[in-house]
């Protein structure tokens, strides 16, 4: 499903309410994935059907990552996999983009990604081998079986990336950011 999809999944409107609830009261939030299309959706940027599957395991780096002190610790490649994408909110702060499409944000106490840094090998194996995974995969250009044995080389470095990630985000959480 996608940010948009509230025909098909009408519980997406109470989750956006939710967001913007959280993110009035100061609360934080780390939006992933079809998270961060529905903060961005709910905030009053959009999501939308992508043009074209983004697919691959690698890393991004931008200005903007750089100096954020959550995001700067996705220092190294994490799955990208998705067939929408999003149009950034009024007052939100773009972090960081692929070559094709938005990547993350921050909107007050927000921090939305767009990436998975928190899947392992075994769980983009169960994705990418779906009917629906492989037909992303065949519009993307892209072959499942060098994502994963990418995953799998950098098994390590991947997970020991994603703990400082979420380590940070859960320091700046409860400093209150």
């Amino acid at each position: 499903m996608g940010g948009y999809d509230v025909g098909a999944h009408p519980y997406l409107d109470s989750e956006r309410a939710m967001l913007v609830a959280a993110v009035d009261a100061g609360v934080a939030v780390l939006a992933i994935s079809l998270g961060c299309q529905l903060l961005a959706d709910a905030l009053g940027g959009s999501a939308f059907r992508a043009p074209q599957v983004e697919a691959r395991f690698e890393g991004f780096s931008s200005p903007g990552a750089a100096a954020d002190p959550v995001l700067r610790e996705l220092d190294g490649p994490q799955l990208t996999f998705h067939r929408d994408t999003w149009e950034l909110p009024p007052g939100a702060t773009l972090l960081l983009e692929s070559a094709q499409y938005p990547q993350a944000f921050r909107f007050g106490s927000a921090l939305a990604i767009q990436t998975h840094p928190e899947v392992t090998p075994e769980r983009a194996r169960s994705w990418l081998g779906t009917d629906a995974g492989r037909r992303m995969l065949a519009e993307a250009g892209t072959d499942g079986a060098s994502i994963l044995a990418a995953m799998e080389k950098g098994r390590e470095r991947s997970v020991a990336m994603a703990r400082r990630f979420f380590e940070a985000w859960l320091a700046e959480a409860r400093a209150g950011r």
